[in-house]
């Protein structure tokens, strides 16, 4: 069988981020079996496209326009070829945009199955790439909403990863598209030795002499809240300081993005730039080892919709932290497979100092 699969993302899985894991991940599994597979991407401009003859599918890749707050793909009458050309028996959509559209609209000429998978919530997203002063804000926000409704619907089926964000499309969005939920897996394996691998990290990364290392993984954008993070842990820094315990703790960082810079600023302003490291993306090896090597994934981001991260930190043995009332919510029973905090700096803060306090929660 062909499939092609359109995605709006990066599609550069060494930058560590979620859904470009998801969407290349599938790609690789689709090949195994069998199938033939071509991805539509973005060209971003910081990528190497040299990376995407690495890969083992095909890809091609297509121009963005920028409209105010966003970039949107355009699939060129080349990219258009491309595809008539390759002739897929079934397409699978990663979240919405021009490639998105022009492969159902392709499918629904050719009476081939269509698929839309939705990694994200989009309701946070399209209110922040429309400006505030534009006339008429709320009429825009809605329509567009209305708009991805609509093509999410011509599709066969509609794949969410989480209950929580299937609510969500069907009220906010209008989607009455057979929908089905699949949470996120992971391809990590459970590994058989997690101190070698502990050794490993603490070689590489210098990590020997932290006693707490607190982990994120995934894109390094405003949706993600590192600098969520940062501040709650500058809290926590300054309640073991005022108690005499040690603060040599680590936020270790994995992952690229727009916001390295800022959060570096950030960290430093808050007294954290000895606590903090930029480590940058990472091959799955390295990865696996400051998995193992830590003791809490923080993932505070409300836009989560089913984080790869959580699962891939708990194949480690690694707890994860994450915000009520969103979907990584329902991946973790608190206190038990993870922990679960309100949305404010104090109860972040707090729980972490709970937890430092009282490491058994950790196993």
């Amino acid at each position: 069988m062909k499939i092609l699969i359109t995605t709006e993302m990066v599609l550069q899985p060494e930058k560590n981020g979620g859904g470009e894991r998801a969407v290349s991940t599938l790609a690789e599994q689709f090949r195994k079996e069998g199938h033939e597979v071509l991805v539509a991407a973005p060209h971003f401009s910081d990528i190497s496209l040299q990376r995407d003859d690495l890969k083992p599918y095909r890809v091609i890749r297509c121009k963005r326009l920028l409209v105010p707050g966003d970039q949107v793909s355009i699939p060129s009458p080349q990219i258009k070829d491309e595809i008539c050309k390759f002739a897929p028996d079934a397409v699978l959509m990663n979240n919405v945009g021009g490639l998105s559209m022009y492969a159902v609209e392709y499918a629904q000429e050719r009476g081939i199955p269509a698929i839309h998978t939705i990694h994200v919530y989009y309701q946070g997203d399209i209110p922040n790439s429309i400006p505030i002063f534009t006339p008429k804000r709320r009429f825009w926000i809605e329509n567009v909403k209305k708009f991805f409704g609509e093509e999410m619907n011509m599709a066969d089926r509609v794949v969410c990863v989480s209950e929580h964000q299937a609510k969500i499309y069907k009220e906010q969005f209008g989607v009455t598209s057979p929908m089905k939920v699949i949470r996120n897996g992971t391809i990590f394996p459970m590994p058989n030795d997690l101190d070698a691998l502990k050794q490993v990290a603490d070689k590489t990364f210098g990590l020997g002499e932290a006693e707490t290392v607190f982990l994120h993984v995934g894109r390094l954008e405003s949706g993600k809240r590192v600098d969520f993070s940062l501040r709650g842990l500058a809290e926590v820094k300054r309640a073991l300081s005022v108690h005499g315990k040690r603060t040599d703790f680590q936020f270790v960082i994995v992952g690229t993005g727009a916001e390295k810079e800022n959060l570096a600023l950030q960290a430093a302003e808050l007294g954290l730039q000895e606590n903090t490291r930029f480590l940058g993306g990472l091959s799955d090896d390295e990865l696996k080892s400051v998995y193992a090597r830590s003791d809490l994934l923080l993932a505070p981001s409300l836009g989560e919709t089913d984080s790869i991260a959580v699962a891939e930190a708990a194949c480690h043995k690694v707890p994860s932290l994450v915000c009520k009332n969103t979907g990584a919510e329902g991946k973790i029973q608190d206190g038990v497979s993870g922990f679960h905090f309100e949305n404010n700096i104090n109860s972040h803060a707090g729980k972490i100092l709970e937890i430092m306090h009282n490491k058994p929660l950790l196993e």
